[in-house]
């Protein structure tokens, strides 16, 4: 195994990569595993050291087959050992598997059964600087006058579109969309598919020109952003709200775009409120039928996104992103003390029938209608048995991967 390590030192510095995602095969072994880099200096490192062109449009790197003896997990960042990775050759990419995401991919099944940090492919690193990926420090404008606009709630309605493992949500009033939460496509998704989600909504996003919400940067709710060009975003949308947790090279690269495209004065990029349980969610708008909360400032992106609630004539909706089902009912509990008048409820469930366990299990009463944003046999084991349990117990559910893959409309 010595000599599998013996090569010439890569370029000094250390590799940062963010591990986005990671499936398993029948036996519990990593099957494939997507990884991008923390900032462009990472991907510039890597290009000095494998030769792959550092001004690439797609930095995430497919792994496929890879051998480690830690327990990895998502949303962590690792050292990649630029070292080890010289002794393979990128794979060829089939038409197939084109995508504006993914930039390399290499079949690791060759690599041994590292013994040691020094051996594995994604290694420990030095502490790293959270504000390297805030843009605190870049001067937005304050909201003047509405935000949304004059929106009528006589004629709401929910709209969740089938993107596969991923999120497209929209609030529509008179068929008009007000509000996109989330453009998503599933993180595997080739050109082709991204592309496809885009054209069925184009002409709606043209006419209507609505906000968008991005409740966090995880890539199945803004893989469709990477698709737009700064012309694209310019035509489709009129503001922006996100949260200030920023997490690789890609989602910098998707904000920087998006702001190039609307400018500051449209962009709002919200920092994250302090913590205290990690469960309460803050208010921080309500204007008219729209309130946006925001989870609190946690290591986690999916807990730390904004979750939309919608007040309808006859029905309420809750948007909820990637958060706990606790964060979700806390904005519906607010909603409710707050002298929420309708009767009816519709759960948007939050990343995508994922269960947090039994301690986070928990939703207000009433809830009517659950919303399940869901791939047709995922890998992800999506909804989770447990927690589709629950949510059938609150309501009738509804999932997006029925009968083969169906949107879901809600008059509210």
């Amino acid at each position: 195994m010595a000599d599998f390590y013996s090569l010439e030192s890569s370029p000094k510095g250390e590799c940062i990569v963010y591990l986005e995602e990671y499936e398993k095969n029948y036996d519990g072994k990593i099957d494939v595993l997507y990884i991008d880099f923390r900032q462009y200096k990472d991907m510039y490192l890597y290009s000095q050291a494998i030769g792959y062109g550092a001004d690439s449009d797609a930095s995430f790197i497919e792994l496929r087959n890879l051998k480690t003896s830690k327990r990895l997990r998502r949303g962590c960042y690792y050292k990649l050992n630029l070292d080890l990775l010289k002794h393979f050759q990128q794979e060829e990419k089939s038409q197939q598997e084109d995508s504006y995401l993914i930039g390399a991919v290499y079949d690791l099944v060759d690599m041994p059964i590292p013994n040691n940090d020094q051996e594995e492919m994604l290694q420990s690193h030095q502490t790293l600087d959270s504000r390297e990926l805030s843009m605190a420090n870049v001067p937005f404008g304050e909201i003047e006058g509405e935000l949304f606009g004059n929106i009528e709630r006589d004629n709401l309605s929910l709209f969740v579109k089938n993107v596969d493992q991923a999120n497209w949500n929209e609030l529509r009033s008179n068929g008009a969309i007000k509000v996109l939460y989330d453009a998503g496509a599933a993180l595997r998704a080739s050109t082709t598919d991204v592309d496809a989600i885009i054209n069925t909504r184009m002409k709606d996003l043209i006419d209507s020109k609505p906000v968008l919400v991005i409740s966090h940067w995880d890539m199945d709710h803004i893989h469709c952003l990477k698709a737009m060009s700064v012309s694209d975003i310019k035509n489709y949308f009129s503001k922006i709200v996100c949260p200030d947790k920023l997490k690789s090279n890609m989602s910098k690269a998707i904000f920087g775009k998006l702001q190039n495209a609307l400018g500051n004065a449209n962009v709002f990029c919200l920092p994250l409120p302090g913590r205290t349980n990690g469960i309460t969610m803050q208010l921080w708008k309500k204007e008219g039928c729209i309130s946006i909360y925001q989870g609190e400032s946690s290591t986690q992106p999916n807990y730390c996104g904004l979750v939309m609630f919608v007040r309808g004539r006859n029905k309420s909706a809750n948007y909820t992103g990637d958060c706990r089902l606790s964060q979700a009912d806390d904005v519906y509990t607010q909603e409710i003390n707050g002298g929420l008048s309708t009767n009816e409820h519709v759960l948007i469930a939050p990343h995508h029938g994922g269960d947090c366990g039994p301690k986070h299990r928990h939703y207000s009463t009433p809830c009517d209608i659950i919303a399940i944003s869901v791939g047709t046999n995922n890998s992800y084991g999506h909804p989770n048995g447990d927690m589709l349990k629950y949510l059938r117990s609150l309501g009738n559910v509804k999932q997006t991967d029925a009968g083969g893959g169906v949107d879901i409309t809600e008059t509210l």
